[in-house]
């Protein structure tokens, strides 16, 4: 009885661990398809600043919650290649990184500051309706260094009025 109960729970157990062992395996391969797959979109970011591949990027990152990944990519099409998606996308990602959540208010440095303004006033200008709606929201919402930073330019202070 005891042999039988001994061989059942070897066969169990080994069992057990082959579907670990292949299910494993499995993920672990279905990730490495999706890092190239994304650094193929990249290289087509960077080589020929593709915006399909760039916004598969962007869908993949904002699935998985991780859009502060996509940054970099952002600036090369904001940058390089003018998009001014992109250019809002580099904005929404700093201002992201610089949001006290707990406090409900954003912490700035002043050369940090300048970049978040920057790619701001670039889509806003370049007619990004994302940008324009965001301007509107943050100025009439938060009485901060971007506010007034926003006021004060000649170009986007008739945005808030």
């Amino acid at each position: 009885m005891i042999k039988k109960t001994l061989r059942k729970n070897k066969i169990l157990f080994f069992t057990s661990l082959f579907f670990l062992l292949f299910f494993s395996c499995e993920n672990k391969e279905k990730h490495s398809e999706i890092l190239y797959k994304n650094h193929m979109l990249k290289q087509n970011v960077l080589l020929k600043g593709d915006i399909k591949s760039y916004n598969k990027l962007y869908n993949y990152y904002e699935y998985e919650n991780n859009l502060d990944e996509l940054l970099t990519s952002s600036i090369i099409m904001a940058n390089k290649y003018n998009d001014s998606n992109a250019q809002f996308q580099v904005f929404t990602i700093m201002m992201n990184a610089f949001y006290d959540s707990e406090n409900d208010r954003y912490i700035w440095d002043k050369e940090s500051l300048d970049i978040v303004f920057s790619y701001l006033k670039k889509a806003v200008l370049a007619g990004n309706a994302n940008a324009v709606t965001n301007l509107k929201f943050h100025t009439s919402n938060y009485n901060d260094e971007l506010t007034v930073t926003i006021k004060k330019d000649a170009k986007l202070s008739k945005y808030v009025e």
